[in-house]
């Protein structure tokens, strides 16, 4: 514990935090980026109860997987890239017009 500089007493007072409120740093730490993957060391530093682990893990991820499915859903569904698509071919399409329309002038002035 020397090496890390940390102290027994520190661990002890995080053991006990973890006691009382390990299930909800679980599901609040599934929806936290980053945070979602390093959170099962100090449960299973605290020797958390695997089943409850798996239910509050469950919770909090599926939350998390529902909200970022419903989001590209939403964000990126097949309307609106319909409509993206369009307005994309519509820009190239006019963009195609002026360049005709450009490299007639120019041939006619040449």
């Amino acid at each position: 514990m020397k090496l890390l500089r940390i102290k027994k007493e520190d661990v002890e007072r995080f053991d006990e935090w973890f006691k009382r409120n390990g299930p909800f740093a679980i599901f609040i730490a599934r929806l936290i980026p980053l945070v979602r993957g390093l959170i099962s060391f100090p449960a299973g530093f605290a020797r958390m109860d695997l089943k409850k682990f798996y239910l509050y893990s469950l919770a909090g991820s599926l939350i998390w997987n529902v909200a970022l499915i419903e989001f590209g859903y939403y964000a990126l569904s097949v309307n609106s890239f319909d409509i993206t698509a369009t307005l994309f071919a519509l820009l190239a399409i006019a963009l195609y017009v002026i360049y005709k329309v450009a490299l007639r002038k120019i041939g006619k002035k040449g």
